[in-house]
C-alpha cells in the first residue's frame, strides 16, 4: 500500500502537470519529473556546477568535445583530435581515415602533433610496423610473445623453444 502524505507534499510536474511527491524546501528550484528533468538536463548542461565549458576525457582516453551540431557528433561530443585534424585540412573527415598522434600522448591535439591516414592499414603500415620474431635469425613476423607462428606453437607445445633436433633456443 502506498505511504500517504499532507496535502501540501504533493505538486505538479513544471513541464507536463505529473503529480509529484515535493522532496527538499527550496520553493525557487522549478519541480520535474524524472523524463522532464532529463530533456531539461540535456538541453541546459551549462546548469551544472562541474560544467567544464564541454569538454572531457572520453572513452579510451581521448578528449572529447561538445559538438550538438557536428555531423560527426556522437550523442552530441566529438573527439578533439578530429575536430582539430578537420580544421587543419579545412574539410570533414571521412569515416575511414586516421588521425594519429606522433608523440603517442591521446590528450595532445596540437595541430603539429597530428597525421591523417587515409586508412587504418596505412596508418598501421606507417606508425605500428610488424615486429620481428625474438629468436635469433628467424626474421619472421611476430605473431604472439615475440614470436613467430612456428616458434609460438613450438614453445606451447614443449613448454619451451626447442629447435628439430630438441635442442633449447
Amino acid at each position: 500500500m502506498p505511504k500517504k502524505y499532507p496535502p501540501e507534499r504533493y505538486i505538479k510536474c513544471h513541464d507536463c502537470d505529473k503529480i509529484l511527491i515535493k522532496s527538499g524546501n527550496n520553493p525557487k528550484r522549478p519541480r520535474r519529473c524524472m523524463a522532464c528533468f532529463t530533456k531539461w538536463r540535456l538541453a541546459n548542461p551549462t546548469f551544472t556546477k562541474v560544467y567544464k565549458g564541454g569538454i572531457t576525457k572520453g572513452p579510451f582516453g581521448y578528449v572529447v568535445v561538445m559538438a550538438k551540431d557536428h555531423p560527426d557528433a556522437v550523442n552530441g561530443y566529438i573527439r578533439q583530435h578530429r575536430l582539430v585534424a578537420s580544421q587543419m585540412l579545412g574539410r570533414r573527415l571521412e569515416k575511414s581515415e586516421v588521425v594519429h598522434h606522433i608523440n603517442g600522448i591521446k590528450t595532445d591535439n596540437r595541430p603539429e602533433n597530428l597525421v591523417v591516414c587515409k586508412t587504418n592499414a596505412e596508418h598501421i603500415k606507417r606508425f605500428h610496423p610488424a615486429k620481428k620474431c625474438k629468436v635469433e635469425g628467424c626474421g619472421k613476423p611476430n605473431k604472439a610473445l615475440g614470436l613467430c607462428q612456428r616458434h609460438y606453437q613450438r614453445l606451447k607445445h614443449y613448454g619451451r623453444l626447442v629447435n628439430r633436433k630438441g635442442e633449447v633456443l
